[in-house]
């Protein structure tokens, strides 16, 4: 994922992978570009737009400058009263700031942390406190506390707190809880205090906390928290699984895809893990690789 969309070498291991997930894998390397990093370049850096703000190596990243409204963008800037942060600006605080969605549940949050939903409420996961099949009209949503991301699944929902706690609700499995529990409440995700990103694929959720460390979770359906970590996962789990078997620091985390910093020249490679395939892109500019990989693959043969 170098800037431009040139993009690197790539090893393959093939265990049966259809032609449109390989167009898809295709896509994705080369719509990828430094520029669409959630994070900058630096040596060990904070995650999401997190920073160290009081040098204190104890409480890790404690700003979140995206979010943080007495750190709003930078370290030391604070928003007048009545304002929010969102982005790394200050705002009114009901200023419409984000839209989530998979398929037909949408939502929209503010920079105060409000967040409003419609559409399907199949499983709770739209809102698990209401028994509408169905949400014609966006409704306030009875969080335990402000949000200041939501990250929606195929059939679950989390959003990350004010406080760094992560709340989810829907089908989709909770660590630490029963597994229907999400779809009649919001329920606190265990062993997450300090979250700084939250991410979400259509497998499941992962989430990098204040000091670096990283979980994930989700149905394990297709081993991608068995692959990550490098050992069996079976469901439920206690605490987000941590993805030890991917090469670190991560600058993003994802059930099944990774992108991560390795390397003398220190570029970035992203790694997708699955049964069927593993992924991996180094430094090498050929902008057309994936393509050539994809057909050698398809025909039996590794191209050069």
């Amino acid at each position: 994922m170098l800037e431009g969309g040139g993009v690197a070498s790539i090893e393959l291991r093939m265990k049966g992978m259809s032609t449109a997930r390989l167009g898809a894998l295709a896509a994705l390397g080369a719509a990828c570009s430094r520029s669409a990093l959630p994070i900058p370049y630096e040596a060990d850096p904070c995650p999401g737009r997190s920073a160290d703000c009081d040098g204190d190596p104890t409480n890790g990243c404690e700003a979140d400058l995206a979010n943080d409204a007495s750190d709003c963008g930078a370290c030391g800037n604070p928003c007048d009263d009545g304002a929010a942060c969102s982005r790394g600006a200050c705002v009114p605080e009901s200023t419409l700031v984000d839209i989530e969605g998979m398929i037909s549940t949408s939502f929209a949050r503010t920079a105060g942390g409000d967040v409003y939903v419609w559409g399907n409420n199949e499983y709770g996961k739209g809102d698990p406190l209401s028994p509408e099949a169905f949400i014609l009209r966006p409704k306030k949503l009875a969080l335990p506390e402000p949000v200041v991301q939501v990250r929606v699944e195929r059939l679950g929902t989390c959003a990350r707190g004010q406080s760094g706690a992560v709340w989810c609700w829907g089908s989709t499995p909770v660590p630490g809880a029963d597994e229907d529990a999400g779809k009649t409440d919001f329920v606190k995700v265990a062993a997450v205090y300090d979250a700084r990103e939250l991410t979400a694929s259509q497998f499941g959720f992962c989430v990098i906390d204040a000091y670096r460390d990283e979980g994930c979770w989700s149905y394990n359906e297709w081993s991608e928290l068995s692959t990550g970590s490098g050992h069996e996962v079976e469901r439920p789990v206690a605490a987000p699984v941590e993805m030890s078997a991917l090469p670190h620091p991560l600058i993003s985390v994802f059930p099944n895809l990774a992108v991560v910093r390795e390397g003398p020249e220190r570029f970035p490679a992203a790694f997708l893990d699955e049964p069927a395939m593993e992924i991996r892109l180094l430094a090498d500019h050929r902008t057309n690789l994936i393509a050539e990989r994809t057909r050698g693959a398809e025909e039996g043969t590794t191209a050069t």
